[in-house]
């Protein structure tokens, strides 16, 4: 989500925290957009990306978005992301495509002015912050109509600026809101991704430690895009009749905790059956062509070639079951085995 420090200059800083430092700025930047542009922008489709840090979302996104039958925020689009036509017209990024390089988070993912990213939480963060961020953690919310009537102009907004019909977002914080959204937007299509619980743990427990050694900027810009999954800005997910987040974020043990409040929480929304759910299998992605191309086929867009790879998916690594920890990783196994169900029936 973030590239690394060292490959923003100055000026690219300033205009970071003018943008996004600002509360006012991203609002009064969306009203001019929707001014300017809102009557042109077309109705869209949207699919949207979500589920806990590091279990697959951004390879889905990017298979996806290369497709060619999607838009979405791009590195372009920073970081006036809720004013993307206007910040077009008045900059000169997206014109040319710079030079790809490594994001911040050591897993080799290039990227440049074009690549997809999660941006979208800057409108969520603008427009109803309050409700969802707290110090120490980030909590369920339920935005009002006309928040969401904003979120879908925005799509519309990106459609335009990018030039398709259909809109795509990662947006790992919709975990939070997905229980209001999905029936209120019976038209979009929410892929609710999922990775064996002891690698995706091993996962986070990685980053975390990777950034708990970011610089000033990195922790500024990772608040600023509600980046709390992990790191300096952790802030856990808190679901309705679950205690606060308990233990050390240095252990694997806390990071399989966090994936199994989250997960038995998406489990009981799959399990109600909402027909725009769509329950998605990292390591199916990766080992299955049938199941991949099932996938896509749901969504009407070209399977990918290469896109997911046998060796993206690796070994699980050993949890030590002790007293502590055997119970919530028997039930953490037991969700990913629903959650798996689940997903094959595509």
């Amino acid at each position: 989500m973030v590239t690394r420090s060292a490959d923003y200059t100055f000026a690219d800083r300033f205009l970071h925290r003018l943008a996004l430092g600002w509360k006012t700025v991203p609002d009064i930047a969306f009203d001019l957009e929707k001014v300017q542009f809102g009557s042109h922008a077309p109705p869209c489709e949207p699919v949207c990306v979500l589920g806990l840090a590091r279990a697959g979302t951004t390879a889905l996104l990017r298979a996806l978005h290369a497709s060619g039958e999607f838009s979405s925020l791009t590195y372009a689009d920073m970081p006036f992301v809720t004013a993307p036509n206007l910040w077009r017209a008045i900059s000169r990024r997206g014109r040319t495509i710079a030079p790809q390089t490594t994001r911040a988070h050591g897993d080799g993912v290039l990227v440049d002015t074009e690549s997809p990213e999660a941006f979208e939480e800057v409108f969520w963060r603008m427009r109803c912050g309050a409700d969802y961020i707290r110090p120490d953690h980030l909590c369920i919310h339920t935005p009002s109509a006309d928040t969401v009537s904003d979120w879908r102009a925005l799509q519309s907004l990106v459609c335009l600026r990018h030039g398709r019909s259909r809109y795509l977002a990662k947006n790992n914080n919709q975990v939070l809101r997905l229980a209001s959204l999905a029936p209120q937007t019976p038209d979009a299509v929410y892929l609710v991704v999922f990775r064996e619980p002891a690698a995706q743990a091993a996962s986070l427990s990685a980053q975390h430690r990777r950034f708990t050694r970011t610089d000033a900027f990195t922790h500024r810009y990772m608040e600023w895009l509600v980046h709390h999954e992990f790191g300096t800005t952790h802030r856990p997910f808190r679901f309705p009749e679950m205690p606060a987040a308990e233990g050390d974020p240095g252990t694997l043990a806390y990071w399989l905790q966090r994936w199994t409040e989250s997960y038995e929480y998406l489990l009981g929304m799959l399990r109600a059956g909402a027909h725009n759910l769509i329950a998605v299998e990292y390591e199916a992605l990766c080992n299955n062509q049938d199941y991949r191309r099932r996938l896509f086929d749901r969504l009407s867009v070209p399977p990918p070639v290469d896109a997911f790879r046998t060796s993206d998916v690796p070994a699980r690594p050993l949890i030590r079951e002790d007293t502590a920890t055997g119970d919530i990783t028997n039930r953490s196994r037991e969700i990913y085995g629903a959650l798996a169900a689940l997903a094959g029936k595509l």
